[in-house]
């Protein structure tokens, strides 16, 4: 953690609560008085979940690394950071990394402060256990995010005291794993059930869902070691972890009573919030001034936000190609289709005074279906993303959450561990009623898409499982991890699909478009796919400003090729 960062930490949990409280006793709280109140001991959880739904975590920055630089979302931006993800290019220094680490470190440093407060407070049992039991699920949560995406962390269990108790060397995989499964088996022993427990708030069921999630990820670093995780650690076999992944989302399933909503539609209505599907879900408003990550998914004037006069930051984050083309291809007709991405064309709203009401051409374009020569700018070769919007937005804040877990995904992560547990036609059957969902129209019951063949073989169900967490799951801040766990030979087709892809594109369009990943500048990009260089991009960098400021972490700590 960054000097700056540890001095607010220091500053704020012991000079405030003990020194300015001396200078005004009748308006400051110590500790003991904050945690001997259900009141303030509330109040202490709702500050990490601001910092949870804040933009150096889910309410931006998340978005930014976990889109941008999946191998399958890019940028349509110049700024140098968003480029350096989406030329899988990145920097030891990159602004967003840094951020989003930073993010993390704040948020568990006050989740370490709940749990020591808590531990021997006097307040009703009740609410203490329920308490604790959120501050553990979401420092679970937190530290799977850092160790799939860094790799070895320094793990941190208590408060910062000082500068030199924050200098705490990288954690093998292994303890930061441990840790993750210890804090969430006690998030399932203190959580209550979904009825018992306030709507945005974990749940005990959301605990065994990142249960099972978390034993999938363990079963890929079984059996890719040094894809880039060590795997000595791990102690049983693949299947082993298969299995306790497989059981433990068969319990949600069966369970924790969630279900699909009717239509995939009513997932994207931001005033429809906490449906049947979602299982753990943060609130993002216009009073907590958090969610800025929406208009970086979506074009600028769309017709779609008809109150804002604004383009700027608009379409930063967008999809591949290859992505739309997959879902196309799979399921031609597809309503999912519409409800996840803007493409072919597009209209600026009537609000704006500067060409309203005009037409703008975006992908997909064929020789037959060309937008007027001059009629299409680089910035606009891509399709946009489209769930996250607000109709009443105007400028800058809007009220749409993050579903950072819906039972969509529980039953892909059903269907996945069943097909690798041999159970290849029940985990057909589980996606299957994904695509039943799919067939709902708010017109009615559409032909596609079309149930998957009970006689696909266990390594085609394999491939096209992977392939329907991209098609269902888009843009859902799933695919980055997704993309890699299965090792460098899966992630190199992804690359590979991408430079395919452009060519295939050069080789029939006649428009002039710019081929490649957007930035502003019309660059032909195309991946790397050497083993160093796909190695390289299975992880971020680690924060030179971290390795800069720990006295415990050297720049020989990096990771593998930065």
């Amino acid at each position: 953690m960054n000097k700056i960062y540890i001095f607010y930490i220091v500053l704020i949990l012991f000079i405030s609560c003990e020194d300015f409280l001396e200078e005004r006793p009748t308006t400051q709280f110590n500790k003991d008085q904050i945690y001997s109140k259900e009141e303030g001991a509330q109040a202490a959880l709702n500050a990490c979940y601001a910092y949870f739904s804040n933009s150096s975590m889910y309410g931006l920055r998340l978005h930014t690394i976990l889109s941008v630089g999946s191998g399958t979302m890019t940028a349509g931006t110049t700024s140098s950071a968003f480029v350096e993800l989406a030329k899988m290019d990145i920097q030891t220094n990159n602004t967003y990394i840094a951020q989003a680490y930073e993010g993390h470190y704040v948020t568990i440093n006050a989740l370490n402060d709940v749990l020591l407060n808590l531990e021997e407070s006097s307040i009703d049992e009740g609410v203490r256990d329920r308490i604790m039991g959120e501050a553990y699920f979401l420092r679970a949560q937190s530290y799977f995010n850092l160790v799939r995406l860094l790799g070895p962390v320094p793990l941190v269990l208590e408060p910062a005291s000082s500068i030199e108790s924050a200098h705490k060397p990288r954690t093998p995989i292994g303890e930061v794993y441990n840790t993750i499964i210890e804090d969430l088996e006690k998030a399932w022993e203190l959580l209550p059930e979904s009825e018992k427990q306030s709507r945005g708030r974990a749940q005990k069921y959301a605990a065994k869902f990142l249960l099972s999630k978390v034993y999938i990820a363990m079963a890929c670093i079984k059996e890719n070691p040094g894809e880039p995780f060590d795997a000595s650690w791990l102690d049983q076999s693949a299947q082993s972890y298969w299995q306790k992944a497989y059981d433990f989302a068969l319990d949600v399933y069966s369970n924790g009573g969630y279900s699909l909503v009717s239509n995939f539609s009513e997932l994207w209505d931001c005033y429809n919030k906490y449906t049947s599907e979602s299982i753990f879900e943060l609130e993002e408003n216009v009073v907590t001034g958090s969610t800025t990550f929406m208009y970086h998914y979506l074009p600028g004037y769309w017709e779609g936000l008809p109150l804002t006069n604004s383009s700027n930051n608009y379409g930063r984050i967008r999809a591949m190609r290859e992505s739309y083309d997959l879902h196309f291809e799979r399921y031609e007709g597809d309503y999912r289709l519409d409800e996840t991405y803007i493409h072919t064309l597009y209209r600026r709203n009537m609000t704006t005074t500067n060409n309203p009401g005009r037409i703008y051409y975006t992908y997909p374009f064929t020789r037959d279906n060309l937008p007027p020569t001059g009629e299409m700018s680089s910035s606009d070769e891509l399709p946009h993303l489209k769930k996250y919007k607000d109709p009443r937005f105007t400028a800058f804040d809007a009220n749409v959450n993050v579903i950072v877990y819906r039972f969509a995904d529980l039953i892909l992560m059903l269907a996945e561990t069943a097909n690798e547990l041999g159970k290849t036609g029940e985990a057909i059957g589980y996606v299957n009623q994904l695509l039943d969902r799919a067939r709902n129209t708010p017109q009615g019951r559409n032909l596609v898409p079309a149930d998957w063949d009970t006689s696909l073989s266990q390594s085609e169900t394999r491939e096209l499982i992977m392939e329907e967490r991209l098609i269902e799951l888009k843009g859902e801040l799933h695919e980055w991890f997704d993309n890699r766990r299965r090792g460098i030979e899966y992630f190199r087709g992804i690359l590979q699909n991408h430079n395919d892809r452009l060519d295939d594109l050069s080789n029939t369009m006649t428009y002039d478009f710019y081929f490649g990943i957007v930035t502003g500048s019309g660059d032909n990009i195309q991946y790397s796919l050497t083993d160093d260089y796909v190695k390289k991009n299975l992880l971020c960098p680690f924060p030179m400003v971290e390795i800069s400021a720990n006295n415990n972490i050297t720049e020989g700590d990096q990771n593998f090729g930065y």
